[in-house]
């Protein structure tokens, strides 16, 4: 199985982390991960890759991939190791395999999976570590209790049913008990990929090899979708997180479901983050829309949208939902149409068998609860390791995410924010370096963050390496002058007298003889006995 991207060796002159240009001495090495071209410091790195990706044995990375993918493999064995300490004291689960990395790790945040078996049912548990931005305490304990009592109430009938919540206050860890689907979510259905596999595998490093949903499935599940999401903007929750990823297809009949909604209750960004950060103003209502938008469009025509306009596809959609997929993503000059717009459209109406869903019933304790925590999010460019502490860090600022407000409002006062960091932020190379063409045209994405990430290193190496030159070229300080010597010491009586008189040459023919050594006694003669 191929990389995303695997650069020919003629077409890179130079190495893509150090910019050193390739020689006879200086070989070109390709990262099995990224598929990109380095000279042999910049990817001299091994790891055992997931057998899922076509490799056997230790393969070389590139220094970024082999960071990313050490740091990934530490947290799925400290969550495994966790998951097992859980459920030894537990008189319902039994512990059964750790998952490996079967969902996107993105925006910071964190989820690790394993089974567990109940009943001779497999159980698939989500662990969560939700990041420092959290907006309810984790300490708390009367917090705990109403988050799990919160999420356990929300119920409808395409809603995956969740069947328990544990927290584990000594690691901050949420777990979170669902029945498996052996039907696997959207997204295998549209790469025709196995459920458990590893996520790279099904998703990152091959095509999709579908057409997409068929066309009499995909009105329909966008029709229960559209009622899920509605019953959640009515109890408070604009489920921006919606992915095909994260919808769910029943083992028992033709409907599909929602899945990880708790994560609208724990800070976490939505999967279109960044789409969504680089859109209009005016386009930024009704942001749960614009993501039902890409999925809907993720299953007709069986890739995701990305960066692309829509009108591209405009042969393979059908007409009536290519009309609303313009009102959601083309129209600049019109608000985004809200799910309630959405659901009355004859796509979603037109030869469907309506359905009354059944809904659950929540307090106002929980109704309380998603008031103050739901749609809390992170603040823009915070994105670091699940709790990952920093001294120098202030109290997060969270903003309410409304259907007809932007997200990202709470930030607006220090100006808009990118998907990375600013280049302004980092020192510019020199002019010299700017005007060398590049070998090769970036335009996917990996290869994009890749290069950009071992730019910044060198960049901050070069920085380094600058500053501890001019600080070993600064000439060091002269010695401080030695202390004033005293002339005399005072005359003090008993030792310096001595001394003074010792030194003093005229001393010497006064002073008188002394005794020579006493002549030793005459030794005891022994009386001989005769």
């Amino acid at each position: 199985m191929e990389p995303t991207i695997w650069m020919p060796d003629q077409s890179a002159i130079e190495c893509t982390g150090c910019q050193s240009p390739f020689s006879i001495i200086r070989r070109r090495h390709h990262c099995r991960k990224c598929g990109l071209i380095f000279c042999d410091p910049c990817s001299n790195h091994y790891t055992v890759l997931p057998a899922e990706l076509g490799y056997s044995g230790a393969q070389r990375l590139c220094r970024v991939c082999h960071s990313s993918f050490e740091q990934k493999h530490q947290f799925y064995e400290s969550d495994g190791f966790i998951g097992r300490l859980q459920l030894r004291s537990s008189a319902t689960y039994e512990y059964s395999k750790a998952l490996p990395d079967i969902g996107n790790i993105k925006n910071g945040f964190r989820k690790s999976y394993f089974l567990a078996k109940k009943d001779g049912d497999e159980i698939l548990v989500s662990i969560l570590t939700p990041s420092t931005h959290c907006p309810w305490s984790m300490s708390s304990d009367k917090l705990k209790q109403k988050f799990i009592k919160t999420l356990s109430s929300i119920k409808h009938s395409y809603i995956y049913p969740i069947l328990n919540v544990e927290t584990c206050g000594s690691n901050d860890k949420l777990f979170v008990y669902r029945t498996l689907s052996s039907k696997g979510s959207l997204k295998d259905l549209i790469f025709k990929s196995k459920p458990m596999s590893f996520y790279d595998s099904k998703y990152i490093t091959k095509k999709s090899n579908s057409s997409g949903v068929p066309l009499k499935s995909v009105n329909k599940y966008g029709r229960q979708i559209l009622e899920a999401m509605i019953f959640l903007k009515q109890k408070g929750i604009n489920f921006t997180n919606l992915h095909t990823g994260n919808v769910l297809l029943s083992s028992l009949s033709d409907t599909c479901m929602l899945s990880d909604i708790e994560n609208s209750l724990v800070g976490f960004k939505p999967f279109y983050h960044d789409y969504l950060v680089g859109m209009s103003a005016n386009k930024k209502e009704n942001q749960e829309s614009i993501c039902f938008g890409h999925v809907l469009f993720e299953m007709i025509v069986g890739c995701p949208l990305m960066d692309q306009p829509v009108t591209n596809f405009a042969p393979v959609i059908p007409k009536e939902a290519m009309d609303m997929l313009n009102a959601i993503f083309t129209d600049a000059s019109k608000p985004t149409p809200s799910l309630e717009d959405i659901i009355k459209h004859s796509f979603f109406v037109t030869g469907l068998q309506i359905e009354v869903a059944q809904e659950g019933k929540l307090k106002k304790s929980h109704l309380q609860f998603i008031k103050d925590y739901a749609n809390l999010l992170e603040p823009v460019g915070s994105i670091q390791s699940p709790r990952s502490t920093s001294s120098t860090s202030s109290t997060p600022q969270f903003k309410k995410q409304n259907s007809s407000t932007s997200m990202l409002e709470s930030n607006s006062a220090n100006g808009t924010m990118s998907k990375s960091i600013s280049s302004t932020q980092i020192a510019q190379p020199s002019v010299a370096t700017q005007q060398q063409p590049s070998p090769v045209s970036v335009t996917n994405p990996l290869m994009a963050s890749v290069q950009e990430k071992m730019k910044s290193m060198k960049l901050d190496r070069d920085s380094k390496q600058a500053t501890l030159t001019t600080t070993q070229s600064s000439p060091s300080p002269p010695p401080p002058p030695p202390p004033p010597s005293l002339k005399q010491l005072p005359k003090q009586e008993g030792r310096n007298a001595l001394l003074d008189s010792i030194r003093n040459p005229n001393n010497v023919k006064t002073l008188k003889k002394t005794n020579g050594p006493k002549s030793k006694p005459d030794p005891i003669k022994k009386k001989s006995i005769k």
